[in-house]
């Protein structure tokens, strides 16, 4: 139902506004996790590459909405920890991550890209940015002693929190960069729940290198 909801939402935003406040772009960065299998929030070492391609629509110089889809991989080592304990356990895992998200953002200066004259001129704003998620995702997990979750969700919903930067330096092109956290309603991210710490749910994070392109006649703001 969620997929259809965001699929009917994408087909009309450019019917309830101007075409030229409607984007097309994509994503390229990374993503990272947190839970049972990292000992600090972010372990640089399983860093893993990520992209995405998402539809904005700007409601005015301040708002805006997104539909965005990200794909990207999370994994986690117990041997890439300090403490004894975890290196003894010896687990690890790797997770394929497939995110449909609908995202609100607030530009906080505004895209002010024309002068009163109407002559574009380049703008670069910081942004926040607020949203749901629904994740499916694809865990393989491996450890000695590692109890198999014998049924465990594999579509669940997370909350985008984040913010970035838009540069939109050409009349039709915005650059952007960004990084938002997402934690999710669960603890299966990394396939260890009950043989790792069930009271505490995992999170991931994408973040990365943006680029869209307006289409229309031009921006209104």
């Amino acid at each position: 139902m969620i997929f259809r909801t965001l699929f009917i939402t994408l087909l009309c935003l450019p019917l309830i506004g101007n075409a030229q406040s409607f984007e097309f772009g994509v994503l390229g960065g990374f993503s990272n996790y947190q839970g049972d299998l990292v000992e600090s929030y972010l372990e640089f070492e399983e860093t893993n590459l990520a992209w995405g391609l998402f539809v904005r629509y700007n409601f005015n110089e301040k708002f805006s909405a997104r539909i965005n889809y990200n794909n990207g991989q999370i994994s986690g080592d117990d041997q890439n920890g300090t403490e004894e304990w975890r290196k003894e356990r010896n687990f690890s895992f790797r997770s394929s991550i497939n995110e449909f998200s609908l995202i609100g953002e607030w530009d906080i200066f505004g895209q002010q890209s024309y002068t009163t004259s109407g002559m574009f001129e380049s703008s670069l704003t910081p942004y926040l940015l607020f949203g749901v998620g629904l994740v499916k995702f694809d865990v393989a997990a491996e450890g000695d002693g590692l109890s198999v979750e014998e049924e465990y969700p594999s579509v669940f919903f997370s909350v985008p929190i984040g913010g970035g930067l838009k540069y939109h330096f050409q009349e039709r092109v915005t650059l952007g960069a960004e990084l938002a956290f997402r934690p999710a309603f669960g603890d299966y991210l990394d396939g260890v729940s009950l043989t790792g710490n069930p009271d505490k749910n995992d999170w991931y994070l994408f973040g990365g290198l943006t680029i869209s392109i307006s289409f229309g006649d031009g921006s209104t703001f």
